[in-house]
């Protein structure tokens, strides 16, 4: 018996030497961040380390088609030996010369990695790693994969991040924002054709800033039905017109159609166009501020034209009060991010 126990007691301690020894190895987290396409490259999405993992990831929405990225560790941009790489595309490739344009600029023109790479006939070339989203239809996706809706309440308080979501381009809302834009807009419209006199003018001008927010929010509503997502087009005014239920005996289809082409005019020799060149205020459609005076120009013509009313003002705030506000529910895109994200 006591031979079979210092066996066991042996054996046991043979074991425990020939197991291996557990060795720490604790990494310390690395600056990394990723710059995509669908940001022009200008901001840097900081990746955060997966817990108990040597991964890094961060989570974007992305529109549908090819997005370039690239990575960068301690702002040294770096291509990921494990991806794939291609060749930059002329819009890639544009837009990220411009992004070391202005980070030069900043460093007083000492950039920390040369922006080209080598290629293997010894041509500098920029290669970038890509991936393509594909544009689904809603009837596409199966049942399984929608998103559960969310109500009110049932997520925290604390859940919406300005920095880190897909509102992050977009100004904060706040007074002095709102009254910067408006003067804006108000600069390009033509208010002084339309109402001659200068204190009704700006009674007019007045009752159009008090509600502001509101025809900002009906402006992105059918822009949202335009191909062209920055304007209105001719159809979707159309359908703003059907929906508030703006055609009367007062304001005929033809009247609509004449109104649009007026508002459409622009003063000679301005052109507004983006930074390749593209014009931003086509003919055809109807750009922000543009809306605001076409619906200056429908309640003239609506309501103060056949005498229902006595000022232009008077004519706006009927035509919100009668036609606006109750054929549409409008809510402050500011107070649903704040709500309900």
């Amino acid at each position: 018996m006591k031979e079979a126990l210092a066996n066991n007691k042996t054996k046991q301690k043979l074991r425990r030497t020939k197991r291996a020894t557990k060795i720490n190895v604790k990494q310390e987290d690395l600056n990394i961040s990723v710059r995509l396409s669908v940001d022009k490259f200008s901001r840097a999405r900081k990746m955060h380390k997966v817990p108990g993992d040597f991964k890094y990831e961060v989570h974007v929405m992305l529109p549908p088609g090819l997005c370039e990225f690239f990575f960068q560790v301690d702002n040294e941009r770096i291509l990921a030996p494990n991806q794939h790489t291609l060749l930059a595309t002329k819009s890639g490739e544009k837009m990220y010369l411009d992004h070391v344009t202005k980070y030069s600029k900043g460093l007083k023109g000492k950039l920390p990695r040369f922006w080209m790479d080598s290629s293997l006939d010894g041509t500098k070339e920029l290669r970038l790693h890509a991936l393509s989203v594909v544009k689904r239809d809603d009837s596409s996706f199966s049942d399984q994969v929608r998103a559960a809706p969310r109500f009110l309440g049932g997520k925290p308080e604390s859940g919406f991040d300005h920095e880190n979501s897909v509102f992050q381009g977009y100004p904060i809302e706040n007074t002095e924002f709102t009254i910067s834009s408006f003067k804006a807009d108000c600069g390009h419209c033509k208010f002084h054709k339309l109402v001659k006199d200068v204190e009704l003018r700006m009674k007019l001008i007045s009752i159009l800033q008090e509600n502001y927010n509101l025809l900002c929010a009906i402006y992105a509503i059918f822009c949202a039905n335009s191909e062209n997502v920055i304007s209105v087009s001719w159809t979707a005014f159309l359908d703003f017109c059907k929906t508030c239920n703006i055609p009367d005996q007062n304001l005929q289809p033809a009247d609509l159609d004449t109104i649009f082409i007026t508002t459409n005019l622009t003063v000679e020799g301005k052109v507004y166009t983006d930074s390749d060149g593209n014009n931003l205020n086509l003919d055809t459609e109807l750009c922000r501020y543009e809306f605001l005076e076409i619906i200056a120009r429908i309640a003239v013509h609506k309501f103060l034209r056949p005498g229902l009313v006595e000022t232009p003002a008077e004519a706006l705030r009927q035509l919100i009060d009668e036609n606006l506000i109750p054929y549409l529910s409008i809510e402050s895109p500011g107070v649903f991010r704040k709500k309900c994200l």
